[in-house]
């Protein structure tokens, strides 16, 4: 999911994700995910990856390369990001669409405003996604924060996001038909009973189960 975390200060910075790509190409045996902020850039990755593989049709199989497009919450993607998917999704490769809401400052403080605005705006990316017809395997995160209404500190990691993303497994699984009716293609459907058992699981572990079962009644 993140980038390399280095910025090298012996490199130009609208240069430093092209070189993190190449470094990470050459000397890393592991999946790497290198996020690209300057559109200027991608056709630079693109090529690298073209050489790696072998050429453009070995890289539409390979998935080596992906993007990820964020929401600027409330209900907004960037248009920066839009050209860039598009460069990815030009060649089939891998696009993942994560809302990016903080609840209590750009969302609705309560979780299911919050999950209503996460939710809209991956609906949103999807038909987005579909427009352009390409072959790119889709993947969907809610990748919410919440907003310390104290300090306005963005808390990353907590109960709450766990909790939230419990229930956006639900909303995926009860809503998995009308992924399939837009035609968006390479989404992946878990088995349903492993992801049940990983959630009564996770619930347990946060001393929350019973508070939503399998269809989000509690």
């Amino acid at each position: 999911l993140a980038s390399a975390g280095v910025v090298q200060a012996d490199v130009p910075n609208d240069a430093v994700e092209v070189f993190n790509t190449a470094l990470l190409l050459k000397y890393s045996e592991k999946l790497f995910n290198q996020w690209v902020y300057n559109p200027d850039n991608v056709p630079y990755v693109l090529e690298m990856g073209k050489i790696v593989t072998g050429g453009e049709d070995e890289l539409r199989e390979s998935s080596l390369l992906n993007y990820m497009l964020n929401s600027i919450t409330p209900l907004r993607f960037p248009p920066t990001q839009l050209k860039m998917a598009r460069m990815y999704a030009a060649l089939d490769l891998p696009l993942a669409i994560a809302s990016m809401t903080q609840t209590g400052s750009t969302a609705p403080s309560t979780l299911a405003g919050a999950l209503v605005v996460c939710t809209a705006e991956m609906l949103a990316g999807l038909v987005w996604v579909d427009s352009l017809r390409s072959n790119s395997p889709v993947g969907l995160g809610p990748l919410t924060q919440v907003c310390d209404m104290r300090t306005a500190n963005q808390l990353y990691a907590g109960p709450e996001q766990a909790i939230r993303a419990l229930v956006f497994l639900d909303e995926v699984d009860r809503a998995g038909h009308v992924f399939r009716r837009i035609g968006v293609t390479g989404i992946v459907e878990r088995d349903r009973h492993e992801q049940r058992l990983r959630r009564e699981g996770v619930q347990q572990d946060l001393g929350v189960s019973g508070i939503f079962d399998a269809h989000g009644q509690g």
